[in-house]
């Protein structure tokens, strides 16, 4: 008798099993593109019969097929003046992302230009073929002794013209 009871309780328990439904949990991963080449702690540089016109320094570089990212980033670019001289352009950020034509520094972003004008954001984009600079936050440019700030930049580099808002201007005058 105990086994009958044994085998009616196995059955019951098997039935109860097999008439409960089974829920399956997927487990989704992000098909995340991986980098065709990653760098840690570069030094890029280009050269041309010209010598060194580009280095690019970065603590991390990625380069996928959409997109190249670098990671608390400086680029130098020296180009050749008409006159024969050389100017120099300094552009660092805490990440520097370009897709196609456009550029977007995000984070600490420093710009110094051959002429002397610096400008600090935290966050600029630019486009390299229409050669505009923009961005949605606050910004500071100075220029010698002149200083430009406010929000919302919008500079023109082919028009040379300048859009911003809650702008603040210091001009040095001399008298002569």
């Amino acid at each position: 008798m105990g086994i009958t009871k044994f085998f009616l309780f196995l059955t019951i328990i098997s039935l109860i099993f097999l008439s409960y439904e089974k829920v399956e949990k997927k487990i989704v991963v992000k098909d995340e593109k991986k980098p065709k080449i990653g760098f840690e702690n570069s030094q890029m540089y280009e050269i041309t019969t010209n010598g060194i016109t580009q280095i690019v320094e970065s603590k991390k570089a990625l380069v996928f097929d959409d997109r190249k990212e670098l990671y608390d980033a400086s680029i130098v670019l020296k180009k050749q003046n008409k006159d024969d001289t050389i100017s120099t352009d300094i552009v660092s950020a805490d990440a520097i992302i370009k897709v196609k034509n456009n550029i977007y520094l995000t984070g600490d972003v420093n710009c110094q230009l051959a002429d002397g004008t610096v400008i600090k954001t935290e966050q600029l984009n630019y486009n390299i073929k229409n050669k505009i600079a923009k961005n949605s936050t606050t910004f500071e440019i100075k220029r010698l002794t002149d200083q430009f700030s406010g929000r919302d930049l919008y500079f023109d580099g082919i028009k040379n013209h300048i859009i911003a808002n809650d702008t603040k201007f210091k001009i040095k005058v001399t008298d002569e």
